[in-house]
């Protein structure tokens, strides 16, 4: 359903944004070192993700974990400021987001704490991918790492419920959108581990054999082949 507000605020929500982030560039010419040694390091970490997820997979594990390091950093830095963004819920179109804050942030917490139950997977599948066939590969992963896999998928839907708890009535569209982005990517990857965890389902390996015998009446062959005369299952 498309946000309440969205056509009348979208066009008056932008630049509002636009000057948030210009006067966060600012601040962060009279911030602290630290402040921009991390801006710094976060915009190469954001670039070695982006290179493994176009090109060498197996940085992936490496260059996420990394970027949740600066992600966990930056809220670390600006948690003393929490509390008083209350202060700032009457400004216009973004009063809202102003208020949401605490649980965006917690949403982002539990995404962050999502991530590495999930990366470790990935790292024992990874291998086993690249010297067995992948149907095999997937259900050996899925019999082998069944808790592993639950504990993965528990937090994944933990994080999309703690998204569920903001309250999209009073955010502003873009911030609508930015919410809307997390639930579908964290659907998606909710929906990935539960492939994983169903492998052997899917795959059949769960599932009882049957085959199917047929036995040919030798006596009676012919260039067109002979007549079957048992068949058994």
């Amino acid at each position: 359903m498309p946000h309440i507000f969205f056509n009348r605020n979208a066009a008056r929500a932008r630049p509002l944004w636009l000057i948030a982030g210009f006067l966060f560039l600012l601040a962060l010419q009279t911030a602290p070192p630290r402040w921009t040694a991390l801006a710094f390091s976060t915009w190469l970490d954001a670039r070695q993700l982006t290179y493994a997820l176009e090109r060498d997979a197996t940085r992936l594990p490496a260059a996420a974990r990394a970027l949740v390091w600066d992600v966990r950093a930056w809220r670390a830095e600006f948690a003393p400021f929490v509390p008083y963004v209350a202060q700032w819920d009457w400004l216009p179109i973004v009063g809202g987001d102003v208020k949401s804050a605490p649980q965006f942030l917690r949403a982002l917490d539990a995404a962050l704490d999502a991530a590495e139950p999930s990366l470790a997977l990935y790292e024992k599948l990874a291998p086993a991918l690249k010297t067995q066939t992948a149907g095999a590969a997937l259900v050996a992963f899925s019999q082998n790492n069944a808790a592993e896999l639950g504990r993965a998928r528990a937090a994944v839907q933990n994080a999309r419920l703690k998204f569920d708890a903001v309250d999209a009535r009073v955010i502003s569209p873009f911030a609508y959108a930015r919410l809307e982005t997390m639930r579908r990517a964290l659907d998606e990857w909710d929906a990935a581990l539960r492939l994983l965890e169903r492998a052997p389902i899917w795959l059949g390996a769960a599932a009882p054999k049957r085959y199917l015998l047929l036995a040919q009446n030798n006596d009676e062959l012919r260039p067109t082949g002979g007549f079957i005369t048992a068949v058994g299952v």
